[in-house]
């Protein structure tokens, strides 16, 4: 027969915990970890040089950061005032990203509209999260674990020897597991909501945050799918309006991710799925801590932490159309005067994925004012007929979807006819022997349109 010790440890390893359980005993295992502190740390710049990127609090306008007070202020007071709202409207649709494929297509319909083709029309596919049950308790009434805490003891956790670290990767696997079920049974969409409601109410996600780069690899894996999920179904208003309206020093924690190759893709990924809700990308958008990615995170050596840190910036330009417009337009000359860096760039990946995400920038119909401005300049069409001659055949692919604008334009300026009539006929004859590999109609379409319209441009035009 068991002892009765024996007997109560066994019930409590086995013993299902509630969504506040769980929480909860993150939330202490969390206390007994360290926190990291911010610091600065050296990346090259984008002239090659070592550049310093201090710690996200006030980052690029000498702004002081908040002190930890008054983020425990700030903390305090967001679990009196977040835990009692309801979502806004958590299961509205969202659009996903679009392919590569899906974007080009919109890219040359738009294009083809212009010279009074018949334009075909493509939206963004996407659905919208399952909707889930209004906010309330799921508790299973299961005991608390003993309070004892220490390696070679009764732990939080109710099992003999666990470590901090062990019982905390326990919990969060747990409550991946109330999010995204076993398999067998349906998730049960009030524990979601309730695992949310604690999960804000405690706090766990800027404790989890604080001592992101110290936790194990699987607990920081268990830790990204929980935010992604609370966030994407915006359970309890996680993302909106937890995060965006009390909690904008998550996403710093987020984007200081960046500097750490070792949590930047998990950071990366939470940073994007909170990112899917519009307030979030707009206070990303408008405040400093954007430009980063300008700067410094699109050319980090790192080939993974880069092409993750322009997937986020492509994100944010691209998918709430109003608000990156707005940005845009606001933030013209500063946007652009880095994308020539990113257009400069001796990283190949870099420039192919900046003039990529420039064409789709300027073919996005909500850009039109910004698109103008843009191809009524002579130092961006130099740019780009420089990069039209690129010797990599992907980089003169996409450079073409974005000169083909210059020379659309019905209304280009003087300058801009100067420069393409004085270089007609090499311009002619580069581009009737332009990748006549592909084997695209709409690719030829343009082309042809591009010769044809090039051949009829003459000097008096350029003088008017």
């Amino acid at each position: 027969m068991p002892t009765g010790g024996s007997s109560f440890l066994s019930s409590l390893t086995k013993r299902k915990k509630s969504p506040e359980q769980l929480v909860k005993l993150a939330v202490a295992c969390l206390h007994e970890l360290p926190a990291v502190e911010d610091a600065s740390w050296t990346c090259p710049g984008v002239d090659g040089t070592k550049a310093t990127v201090p710690a996200m609090d006030g980052l690029n306008r000498g702004e002081p950061g908040p002190s930890k007070q008054q983020k425990q202020d700030e903390l305090t007071s967001s679990r009196h005032s977040i835990s009692s709202s309801a979502p806004s409207n958590p299961d509205a649709s969202r659009t996903s990203s679009a392919g590569s494929d899906a974007g080009a297509s919109r890219r040359s319909s738009f294009f083809l509209s212009a010279f009074g083709k018949k334009e075909a029309h493509s939206h963004d596919s996407g659905s919208a999260p399952p909707p889930h049950s209004s906010a309330g308790s799921s508790r299973d009434g299961s005991a608390a674990d003993a309070s004892t805490s220490g390696k070679g003891s009764v732990g939080q956790s109710g099992i003999e020897g666990d470590s901090v670290m062990e019982r905390l990767a326990k919990r969060l696997s747990q409550m991946k597991l109330v999010l995204y079920g076993d398999g067998e049974k349906e998730v049960d969409k009030d524990k979601c909501v309730d695992l949310a409601e604690n999960i804000i109410k405690e706090g766990l996600m800027p404790l989890l945050l604080d001592r992101f780069t110290n936790l194990p690899f699987e607990a920081r894996k268990d830790a990204a799918q929980i935010f992604n999920n609370i966030a994407r179904h915006n359970h309890a208003g996680f993302a909106d309006p937890y995060i965006a309206d009390h909690h904008f020093s998550i996403l710093e924690q987020l984007i200081s991710g960046y500097g750490h190759p070792e949590v930047a893709l998990n950071c990366g990924s939470m940073l994007r799925e909170a990112a899917r809700h519009e307030k979030v990308a707009r206070r990303i958008l408008f405040s400093p801590h954007v430009w980063p990615f300008f700067d410094t995170f699109v050319h980090l050596p790192n080939f993974d932490v880069a092409s993750d840190s322009f997937a986020t910036l492509r994100d944010l330009l691209t998918k709430h159309k109003t608000v990156a417009a707005e940005f845009l337009e606001e933030e013209y000359e500063q946007v652009f005067d880095k994308y020539k860096s990113l257009l400069a760039s001796d990283n190949y990946v870099t420039r192919r994925m900046s003039l990529k995400m420039l064409g789709e920038i300027l073919l996005d119909r909500s850009n039109f004012n910004v698109m103008m401005r843009y191809i009524s300049s002579k130092e961006n069409l130099k740019m780009i007929m420089n990069l039209l001659r690129d010797k990599s055949a992907s980089i003169q692919f996409e450079a073409f979807h974005v000169f083909k604008v210059f020379v659309a334009n019905p209304k280009k300026p003087p300058a801009i006819v100067k420069i393409l009539v004085t270089n007609r006929d090499k311009l002619v004859t580069y581009l009737t022997h332009f990748h006549t590999d592909k084997d695209d109609e709409q690719f030829r379409e343009e082309k042809s349109l591009l010769v044809n319209t090039l051949a009829n441009l003459d000097y008096e035009e350029a003088a008017t």
